[in-house]
């Protein structure tokens, strides 16, 4: 009898008949723009392999996506490179961004699952109130393109890499701490031989200090510094001394940078957690404590550099420290002809060199991202987007306070979240188009790890 319904050899021929039509259709269309040439075939090309790259692209889970993610934003440095930024709103980040949104709506349409299934926290709800403060903030800026932009990377590259950490399992949330931390020590080993060598890939104009694929040194000093108390997390997770490894080499990398800011943030978080801690988890940090002072203390390169670095004076009329006082009059005058939504987001820098009355301060940022924020977004918008932040804070101490699964270790997930509070109020990180993916991705490692009720067991983690 005449079935209806195929065999399985028939189906899987008239697959494989699909695949080689559609093979053969690209090839067709790859050939016709390379015998066009000029700007409009090369345009047609890029479009075509964009599209073959987003159906590969979407086939990925969501773990593979964000580990991805990690990787470029590591060793891509779009910022710096314009050809990985065209029009400065095409590059590997906002790309596998827009991957990780298309792949949750589809989900969600198709199946009523993924990251857009789940019910709606505080975090979203305030953050939908901030870009709505956001989106006012645009009508006042000087350059509405440059604050459209900054909302798009603030979805694309940050809330929709949130959503997604809130959705996947913990096993899979463990394997993204792990990639992350493996894949800084690696950048951060990189940026070592670079300093050893004398000799830097995107800036040497900071001879002596460490830079490495993520370009300037207070980058790589904040970037570093947040990861360190993540590979002690891991250690106390899974006992695996490689983890020992990664942290001694991102201490060394912070070192080397000679980011002031980065070290004074470091300390600063692990005195505050000191403070808190139960004596088990001090007497463990003081043992940390001491084996870093004797690192520093035995190696002559780390005991110059940071007695050579600390000694240094900042007197100077435009020293960094002066320029960041200097600031405070120019926001605060900024701040009152916007109070309630500033002059719109990337734009602080416009403003300064309007307000500046002083030529050097008008050549240069803020050295304060919370200023930046200040002058972009005005009262109402820090308000809104300090309490995402004050929310991840207040689970991951009440975390550290209750039976949740990783207890005591979540110090160390604290101790990074103040390492990047303060980080950011030492240079301009905002002006940085990677702000987002890097704030949005530690909170929300933060938020998801102070939710889990189990204990991970340690074969599923490694």
């Amino acid at each position: 009898m005449y079935s209806l319904i195929p065999n399985s050899k028939d189906f899987v021929f008239r697959f494989q008949i699909v695949k080689v039509c559609t093979v053969m259709l690209i090839s067709t269309l790859i050939g016709y723009v390379l015998c066009i040439g000029g700007f409009f075939g090369i345009a047609i090309l890029g479009l075509i392999s964009g599209l073959v790259l987003l159906f590969v692209c979407l086939r990925l889970s969501y773990l593979m996506l964000i580990q991805i993610m990690i990787t470029a934003f590591f060793f891509l440095p779009f910022h710096y490179w314009p050809f990985l930024n065209i029009f400065r709103v095409i590059n590997p980040l906002t790309f596998l961004g827009s991957v990780l949104m298309m792949k949750s709506f589809l989900d969600k349409v198709t199946m009523n699952k993924g990251p857009w299934s789940r019910r709606f926290e505080n975090i979203d709800r305030i953050y939908f109130l901030f870009l709505c403060s956001a989106v006012i903030s645009t009508l006042f800026a000087k350059s509405k393109l440059g604050a459209i932009n900054w909302i798009y990377y603030s979805i694309v590259i940050g809330y929709v890499s949130f959503k997604v950490l809130a959705y996947i399992e913990r096993i899979e949330l463990m394997k993204i701490i792990k990639t992350l931390v493996v894949v800084g020590a690696i950048c951060a080993l990189e940026g070592i031989f670079e300093y050893s060598f004398k000799h830097s890939i995107l800036y040497p104009v900071f001879p002596g200090r460490l830079t490495s694929l993520l370009g300037h040194p207070l980058v790589n000093g904040m970037i570093f510094s947040i990861l360190f108390p993540y590979c002690l997390f891991l250690y106390s997770q899974t006992k695996e001394k490689k983890f020992i490894g990664c942290a001694l080499i991102f201490f060394i990398a912070i070192v080397l940078t000679q980011s002031r800011g980065s070290w004074f943030a470091l300390t600063s978080g692990l005195f505050f957690v000191l403070l808190i801690a139960p004596v088990r988890v001090k007497i463990r940090l003081i043992i940390a404590i001491i084996m870093v002072s004797t690192i520093i203390s035995t190696v002559p390169l780390l005991r110059n550099t940071v007695f050579s670095r600390v000694r240094e004076y900042e007197g100077q009329r435009y020293g960094s420290w002066n320029i960041r006082l200097k600031s405070i009059p120019v926001a605060v005058d900024i701040f009152k002809d916007k109070p309630f939504f500033g002059g719109g987001p990337f734009n602080s820098g416009r403003y300064k060199d309007e307000y500046a009355t002083n030529i050097t301060l008008r050549k240069t940022s803020f050295e304060n991202s919370y200023l930046g924020f200040l002058v972009d977004f005005g009262i109402v918008g820090c308000f809104l987007l300090f309490s995402i932040f004050f929310i991840v804070m207040a689970r991951v101490v009440l975390a550290t306070r209750s039976h949740l699964s990783h207890g005591r270790a979540m110090y160390f997930v604290l101790w990074s979240l103040i390492v990047m509070s303060i980080n950011l109020a030492t240079f301009n990180f905002d002006s940085y188009r990677s702000f987002s993916f890097v704030v949005w991705l530690f909170m929300g490692l933060a938020f998801v790890l102070a939710t889990f009720r189990e204990m991970p067991i340690k074969s599923e983690i490694l």
